[in-house]
């Protein structure tokens, strides 16, 4: 799983640096690009929920 962090880390690294470099003419496609960094975002937070969850039931297995 913590490559598939890395990956998505990487791919929102990008976003934010294509969004910084987009022209201000180009504001329809800087919208698009913010857009899909929150929704990078909003996957990132997801994992790390789930993250949480498998590492609860995990320390639940190796109690019992």
């Amino acid at each position: 799983m913590r490559m598939i962090d890395g990956h998505i880390e990487s791919y929102a690294t990008y976003l934010e640096t294509l969004s910084e470099s987009l022209p201000e003419c180009h504001s329809a496609l800087r919208v698009e690009t913010e857009a899909l960094l929150v929704a990078t975002q909003g996957v990132l937070d997801s994992l790390e929920r789930y993250r949480r969850v498998v590492d609860a039931l995990n320390i639940g297995q190796h109690r019992h």
